[in-house]
């Protein structure tokens, strides 16, 4: 971690060539070929014959981040600080920075400021060191300091629109909006592609002045240019009712006029699938594939219908989305795991896993993938296939861990190896302790023994999310307890919500002790396809 942040900061070169001597060079030479051991005996033969080489000093501190010697590594810090010319300023602030991440890592940060102000104090003119700061000041929640800092850098750097875009979220971090949109405004003014800037307007706009139809505006915009607007702001826009209003009038005004550059009406199908208007949702995308034949919208088609459960037609498209992608030379990866997706949810296991295997053989295999395919083998009781695919994902999964961890621990549990699944349950809880509580919680509690403090967790999960995953979920709970007649009344909740992964209902192995109640049954036969 030590020698990571050190390379990260110091970068390949840190010498002027005035300093660059042979023992230096070599030295360099050894760092860049990660020869650690050969560098410090460089390092040390330079600084024997030169012991007032900065430079040296400050190379030394990479060799002591391998050795992870914390004292070595900041006093190496302080002497190249000490030696290094004033004119280097480039030098100077790399190992300020050095100095404050290492602080920051060592858990010192009531020293950092003291640090701050000896470098600005040298260097009071260097912007660099002054954006550094202002990093700090915002990341540390001193907005005015902050602020500060980015107003003496724009003194000479007047046409930055990156400063004023900074400055603008300092003053929406302390919930003043109105001075916010006027620094996003002049970012727009030095450089009017700068669509960041439109971005932090519409979120000024939404959550700050209540100005829906501005913030509707922000994003038609956005969308019009061309710009990479994330699904998060459509859904934002369409969480509040006067601006979903808007949204929705804006938006079908553009489809019908068919003008601009964009294809409104897959936005328009963006936002029927966010709201669970599937039906419209689909025609939207149809509408879209009529006209352009890409891959993508049959797969958007096809998730429609899955949501829908109508497998075939889910299918179908999905068998001409594989098409299209085939004669265009594009990649069916993603495409085949969609096409998994939904026999998994079929309950065509032998399918989902031949899909789910294929869609890996070209490529790295990807997390969800690798999820997905140790849910088919759990399906067909192939406990250490799936065992292998939740190990393997950890190695390739960005988030989610939490929910790889409590299947991970169940099926550990499962196989009789009660260490492995007790360090995954605890994992699961770790990973999963910010926010809402999920199953990953309240499941793990569960075979950690601590069933009370699951009731507690299962009873946060409903009143803080209450949508139909969370009341499955809780089903399994109450059904992993025996407690039949709670288990089939959240079922009954969580389909009357818009659950419907039938394969789950049937097949779920949480759920596996209300085979043969009666509520239970009748349940099934009354919802299955």
């Amino acid at each position: 971690m030590f020698l990571a942040l050190v390379l990260l900061v110091l970068g390949n070169s840190v010498c002027s060539a005035q300093q660059d001597s042979y023992n230096l060079k070599k030295a360099k030479e050894a760092i860049e070929n990660k020869e650690f051991s050969k560098a410090k005996e460089y390092l040390q033969k330079e600084l024997a014959a030169n012991p007032k080489n900065g430079y040296a000093w400050l190379e030394a501190s990479v060799v002591y981040a391998v050795e992870e010697n914390i004292d070595s590594i900041f006093a190496s810090l302080d002497n190249s600080l000490k030696l290094i010319p004033k004119a280097d300023e480039e030098s100077l602030v790399k190992a300020y920075r050095m100095k404050v991440k290492l602080l920051t890592l060592a858990e010192q940060n009531d020293m950092i400021p003291a640090v701050f102000a000896e470098a600005v104090k040298r260097m009071p003119k260097n912007n660099s060191l002054l954006e550094m700061r202002g990093e700090y000041h915002f990341k540390t929640r001193q907005y005015d300091l902050a602020r500060k800092d980015y107003l003496k850098v724009l003194q000479s750097d007047p046409h930055n629109p990156q400063l004023m875009m900074n400055i603008g979220v300092t003053y929406v971090r302390q919930e003043k909006y109105k001075e916010a949109i006027d620094w996003y405004e002049k970012a727009l003014d030095a450089d009017d592609n700068f669509d960041d800037a439109r971005l932090g307007r519409l979120f000024a706009n939404f959550y700050g002045t209540g100005n829906f139809e501005a913030a509707v505006g922000e994003m038609i915009g956005l969308v019009e240019r061309g710009a990479d607007v994330d699904m998060s702001v459509l859904q934002m826009l369409a969480d509040s009712v006067p601006s979903r209003n808007i949204l929705h009038d804006k938006i079908k005004a553009l489809e019908a006029a068919g003008k601009g550059n964009a294809d409104w009406s897959v936005v328009l199908a963006q936002l029927y699938e966010y709201e669970g208007l599937y039906e419209d949702a689909i025609e939207a995308y149809k509408k879209t594939f009529g006209k352009n034949r890409y891959a993508g919208l049959a797969v958007d088609i096809s998730r429609g219908y899955l949501h829908l459960s109508r497998y075939d037609e889910a299918l179908s498209w999905a068998n001409t989305a594989l098409q299209v992608a085939r004669d265009s030379l594009v990649s069916v990866d993603g495409i085949l795991e969609s096409r998994g997706t939904i026999y998994l949810d079929k309950g065509d296991y032998d399918l989902a896993v031949a899909d789910f295997t294929q869609s890996m053989q070209d490529g790295t295999p990807a997390a969800t993938a690798l999820f997905k395919r140790a849910m088919a083998y759990i399906r067909q009781n192939k406990k250490e296939e799936a065992l292998k695919d939740l190990t393997a994902s950890i190695d390739h999964v960005d988030s989610g861990l939490q929910r790889v961890y409590v299947w991970r621990g169940w099926l550990y549990h499962e196989l009789g190896k009660e260490n492995e699944a007790m360090g995954d349950f605890i994992r699961a809880v770790e990973e999963d302790s910010i926010g809402t509580p999920t199953e990953a919680t309240f499941i793990s509690q569960h075979f950690l023994g601590i069933d009370r403090t699951a009731r507690e967790n299962v009873a946060k999960s409903l009143k803080e999310d209450g949508t139909y995953a969370s009341r499955f979920m809780a089903a399994c709970f109450h059904a992993l307890l025996e407690d039949k007649p709670m288990a089939v009344h959240c079922l009954e909740q969580a389909i009357e919500k818009g659950y419907n992964s039938w394969a789950d209902l049937r097949d779920h192995p949480w759920l596996k002790s209300l085979k043969g109640y009666a509520d239970y049954e009748t349940l099934v036969k009354k919802y299955l396809p």
